[in-house]
């Protein structure tokens, strides 16, 4: 009963693109965090960073996945609930974020920490743009690049795949 919203590396399946990650990525609001807590660390995690933005769960168990959470405002999270849908991994069924949501938060994530993230990033949208044929030109692309990225990072899109 608690909703966490995945998005990221293991949401990228779900709209044609397959790449290796070694974390499971949520949005979630501060109020579920301190719900999840508990049966984090109950099934061997221990929360080894937690900023007012962020917070990462670690297993001892060398083939267990990380736990990354990124806090977003309750309104923000009904919106995107909005448009999540059920998916499966395994045994379990999560909320993944929209395709939008995951662009729009690589986007960001290319903004706001391109020297650690943006060549991953930015080639993961380059990927999910050409498995679900979408068109540089198409406006609601350029407004998620300008409202969530930046012109130039629209711009080297472009570029990279004119080259390709």
């Amino acid at each position: 009963n608690i909703v966490a919203i995945l998005f990221g590396g293991f949401a990228l399946p779900f709209y044609g693109v397959e790449r290796m990650t070694f974390d499971l990525d949520f949005l979630i609001s501060e109020s579920e965090f301190e719900k999840l807590i508990n049966p984090v660390k109950n099934i061997g995690y221990k929360l080894i960073l937690r900023t007012t933005q962020y917070a990462r769960f670690r297993n001892e168990v060398k083939e267990a996945l990380d736990i990354d959470l990124v806090f977003v405002d309750k309104e923000t999270i009904i919106k995107i609930l909005a448009d999540a849908t059920d998916k499966r991994i395994g045994d379990a069924i999560f909320k993944c974020a929209s395709l939008t949501v995951i662009m729009a938060t690589k986007l960001h994530a290319i903004k706001y920490n391109e020297e650690r993230r943006g060549f991953q990033d930015i080639n993961d949208v380059i990927e999910l743009l050409l498995a679900n044929s979408i068109s540089l030109d198409e406006n609601w692309f350029i407004e998620l690049c300008n409202k969530y990225g930046t012109e130039e990072i629209y711009t080297r899109i472009c570029k990279i795949l004119q080259k390709r």
